[in-house]
């Protein structure tokens, strides 16, 4: 083998080293970053929800918690749901009723906790990203809304991020050859 080929290996296995060091943080410091993110703004959303219904809860007809639960519908294309203090539906976003006292989320707010995260969907067949809040009416909790979202544009998201990560990284690495095939043809020139 010789000279040239040898420093550019070396060259070649140094840069991989540096970039797979220096990506694979970076990869999992932007999957959590855009997590980060969309857990925020659900919760927000949720918090605003619940805010909104608040002054809402004591009407009889319940059309403005329904028009609530839509219009926040409309603004994110998240599934919103209202529920009374014995976890009855007062408003859902896309028109079912029920009773969602025995959801676990739906349990926390109702005892005053906020709860979010990821569980499995099999009505819809799909993961899903839930955020539900209490609703606090004068000081006790008069309910809850639960915000539900598909995690896979949340996914598709950090998918894509990753993949432009690894194209600049494997960007990097063709500028990174071509400068170490120079200086490795300039390094094994005889004196």
């Amino acid at each position: 083998m010789s000279l040239h080929t040898r420093l550019l290996a070396a060259f070649a296995y140094v840069l991989i080293l540096v970039i797979v060091a220096l990506e694979v943080p970076l990869v999992l410091n932007v999957s959590r970053r855009v997590d980060s993110e969309v857990k925020a703004q659900a919760a927000a959303e949720a918090q605003l929800v619940a805010a909104s219904a608040a002054g809402e809860l004591e009407d009889d007809d319940g059309g403005d918690l329904v028009r609530i639960a839509q219009e926040a519908r409309e603004d994110s294309g998240n599934r919103v749901i209202v529920v009374d203090d014995e976890g009855r539906v007062l408003a859902d976003s896309h028109g079912f009723s029920g009773n969602y006292r025995e959801r676990p989320e739906i349990q926390a707010a109702l005892d005053g906790r906020i709860s979010q995260g990821r569980r499995f969907s099999e009505t819809l067949n799909q993961t899903l990203l839930f955020t539900a809040v209490p609703i606090v009416v004068g000081d006790d909790v008069g309910g809850a809304v639960r915000v539900t979202q598909s995690v896979d544009a949340i996914d598709r998201r950090v998918r894509r991020d990753v993949l432009g990560l690894i194209g600049i990284g494997a960007i990097a690495l063709v500028l990174g050859l071509a400068f170490a095939w120079f200086l490795a043809g300039t390094l094994a020139r005889p004196l």
